[in-house]
């Protein structure tokens, strides 16, 4: 928790285009850098080659593994074939793996690190927070957070987001609660980390979102 203290305190852009975002995922196990991070832009999103797994190109939420409950989430929401972006980020995404990514906005950046987030914590203990995803700015904080209990309507997991301008006690409680998954932005969550009852112990996976930002 003193570690992710000061880095929030500390925090530095990572990556300078304009015309991509870029989350990291950081997971528990066999930690990767790739340090091509190329975006998907124009012509590139096309032809960038497929996953592949057992002989087929993953483009259906289906041949990811996704549990029953989180497909019927994926289904409500239209989604019906998986994009460059989410062809490439979820396999290692639910490997466990560390990952570094870029998209343009509106290439399911947010469902492709929201999925393998939420597939990873399904059977888990429940009453401790185990994912937190940082946003730049409290709109795009809300926002993945709406899509993020989307996601998880049919699963039982659960998520809070975290920002300014809106009263603190109800995030007070989440933490409290210890819901699955908090969506937050850096200036408010370093406000709660100054209480006790904001704990991260049992946190097991973090997601910078939008970290060019």
């Amino acid at each position: 928790m003193c570690m992710l203290r000061a880095w929030l305190q500390n925090r530095r852009p990572a990556c300078h285009s304009s015309d991509a975002s870029l989350f990291e995922l950081r997971g528990s196990e066999h930690p990767v850098t790739d340090p091509r991070c190329r975006p998907f832009l124009g012509s590139d999103a096309a032809t960038r080659p497929s996953r592949r797994t057992k002989g087929f190109v993953l483009t259906s939420f289906s041949n990811f593994g996704f549990d029953a409950q989180l497909l019927r989430g994926v289904t409500d929401l239209g989604f019906t074939e998986a994009t460059p972006i989410q062809r490439d980020a979820i396999p290692p995404a639910l490997a466990g793996r560390d990952l570094l990514a870029c998209a343009m906005t509106g290439s399911g950046k947010t469902a492709a690190f929201v999925l393998p987030v939420l597939a990873r914590l399904l059977g888990k203990p429940r009453g401790t927070t185990r994912a937190l995803v940082l946003s730049p700015t409290r709109e795009i904080a809300a926002q993945t957070a709406e899509h993020a209990e989307s996601l998880a309507r049919y699963t039982g997991l659960t998520v809070a987001s975290v920002y300014g301008g809106v009263p603190a006690r109800p995030q007070e409680s989440a933490f409290r609660r210890g819901v699955d998954i908090i969506v937050a932005t850096p200036g408010r969550l370093l406000d709660h980390m100054k209480m006790p009852y904001a704990s991260f112990a049992g946190l097991e996976i973090l997601v910078l979102d939008e970290a060019d930002r």
